[in-house]
């Protein structure tokens, strides 16, 4: 046998969202608990069970080799309870969240999220304010149809998030999508009904996939190796989004109170 590829690991947090659903009698996607891992052992994609013999893994882990970056990926994931619709997402489950990464820092290389479409630009802007001094990639990702379905842009999603997981140089909140990795806090949805429907319309994307990973390293945060990491749990729901307009009055300011700076 010869050398061994590198081993990484990766602790995948699974709150929810379309990227585990599975429709109902009623045709509807649902969240469906304590299926989704099941699912991913069983992609061949996801999980080489002669990888997981060879590396002597524990049974609660999955494990991947890519060949592109010529790592082998050692992943555990955690179901949260219960599944997020991800329209109600809020700052508590940010919190529980950013909790999560924080008591497993020392465990893993990397962190990967997996969150519903419709809130996830806000829970990846969210982290990337929360986290303080971060020397290891979190990276925020889902898809808009379902692991359960074919074809499907979960296993791509998922796949290309476990390598920028395991990428030690990206040490920042990010979102991948569509073979986009963007920076965390300068994403938006742009449409519904595409599987490219996230973009990055006011900073350069972070790295591309595609016949070949390209890493743009020159916009990417630089690592902060001396400072401990902090993390801010203390979040205000006090918060809103008021776009400029020409017509904008002091009618429509004062609705907002205080809030306006």
């Amino acid at each position: 046998m010869g050398d061994l590829a590198e081993l990484r690991k990766v602790l995948v947090l699974y709150t929810g969202g379309t990227i585990g659903m599975k429709k109902n009698h009623q045709g509807v996607l649902v969240p469906v608990p304590d299926v989704f891992t099941n699912k991913l052992k069983s992609c061949q994609e996801l999980n080489d069970p002669d990888l997981a013999r060879i590396y002597s893994v524990r049974n609660h882990e999955l494990i991947t080799k890519v060949s592109s970056c010529s790592k082998v990926i050692a992943y555990q994931v955690r179901e949260y309870h219960p599944l997020l619709d991800s329209c109600n997402m809020t700052p508590k489950e940010w919190v529980i969240i950013a909790k999560n990464i924080e008591e497993n820092y020392n465990e893993f290389d990397g962190f990967v999220v997996l969150n519903g479409t419709d809130t996830l630009a806000f829970t990846s802007s969210a982290l990337s304010f929360m986290f303080k001094n971060l020397h290891k990639p979190i990276v925020v990702t889902g898809s808009m149809i379902p692991i359960f379905e074919n074809p499907s842009d979960a296993k791509n999603n998922i796949l290309s998030s476990l390598v920028f997981a395991s990428i030690s140089d990206i040490p920042e909140v990010c979102v991948f999508f569509a073979n986009k990795l963007m920076r965390g806090n300068r994403v938006r949805k742009l449409a519904t009904s595409s599987i490219d429907c996230f973009d990055s319309p006011n900073y350069p994307i972070l790295a591309e996939t595609g016949f070949h990973c390209r890493i743009h390293r020159h916009y990417i945060l630089p690592k902060n190796d001396r400072s401990a990491l902090l993390v801010h749990t203390c979040l205000s729901e006090s918060v809103g989004i008021l776009y400029m307009f020409p017509t904008l009055s002091r009618t429509q300011e004062g609705t907002l109170g205080p809030f306006v700076l």
